[in-house]
């Protein structure tokens, strides 16, 4: 009952809050890890985005994210946080699974102003949680985890309240609301807007992995790219990417259904740009 009134409290709250879209910021869900076959974690962060100097510290907010329904296996979904950076009495109140929305929903309310943590404008930003996800299916399903924000025109989608000269501000915007992954796994990771000021090669994940894994680089400009992997020996196994693309965030599935188990490596060529990973296959 206390979560549930905490959960109205903060809703009234918010529909009763002065609108102004004075922040700038970037709310990002990123760094989605497979921690076993039927668990993942994935991280929310909140960032200042803007030119203005200004202080705005973190006064409360709701979360709100889709998956794919079939993702759970025909099991049932379970939602949970596994740490945060707000402080304690701020931390998300009420989290739950409802049909395929997952519902991190606000904060109590503190009165103590200088309690609320700055925004920062430097990456990652402010981790508001990083949230785990179950399913009750002893595995996930193969289909795609399609997570992303809802667009729901209601009181149940993602609100962001920040605290700026003793008065607090709904600034939410959803131009500003980010996945670090391409949901369909064949294109741009982030918004098509924000191009990559380099290139990059991240860390396959899951890592370890049996027997897909997701390979995720950027590119900042137009260029002829290689992606290949290659075993212990330094043999070629498999060509993932052998073409020219523009600017952008790209993530590709790899899949060693037909490799034996052990060490290989990743190597990324993009006009002088090269960079090598390893990765672990256990079957």
């Amino acid at each position: 009952m206390k979560t549930i009134i905490n959960l109205l409290a903060g809703i009234i709250f918010l529909l009763n809050t002065s609108f102004a879209n004075e922040m700038n910021y970037k709310l990002n869900a990123t760094n989605i890890t497979f921690t076993s076959e039927k668990t993942l974690e994935f991280d929310i962060y909140l960032m200042s985005a803007g030119e203005s100097k200004e202080e705005f510290r973190y006064a409360l907010g709701q979360y709100f994210l889709d998956v794919n329904p079939k993702f759970a296996n025909e099991g049932t979904l379970s939602y949970s946080i596994v740490r945060s950076e707000l402080p304690e009495s701020m931390k998300p109140g009420s989290i739950s699974v409802w049909g395929n929305q997952l519902r991190l929903s606000v904060n109590q309310i503190n009165s103590d102003s200088k309690s609320y943590p700055v925004i920062p404008s430097s990456k990652p930003g402010l981790l508001i949680a990083r949230m785990k996800l179950e399913t009750s299916a002893d595995i996930f399903s193969k289909e795609n985890f399609d997570l992303k924000w809802s667009a729901d025109e209601n009181n149940f989608k993602t609100k962001i309240v920040a605290f700026k000269e003793d008065k607090m501000i709904e600034v939410t915007d959803i131009r500003n609301h980010y996945m670090d992954l391409d949901n369909n796994a064949n294109g741009t990771t982030e918004n098509s807007s924000e191009i990559p000021t380099e290139f990059s090669l991240a860390q396959n994940y899951p890592n370890p992995f049996n027997p897909v894994t997701n390979l995720e680089f950027g590119i900042s400009n137009l260029e002829f790219v290689s992606l290949k992997v290659y075993d212990i020996t330094g043999k070629e196994v498999m060509t993932l990417v052998n073409e020219t693309k523009p600017a952008g965030r790209y993530l590709v599935k790899f899949d060693g259904s037909n490799l034996g188990s052990g060490v290989y490596f990743y190597k990324i060529t993009a006009g002088n740009f090269s960079a090598v990973k390893r990765m672990f296959l256990i079957k």
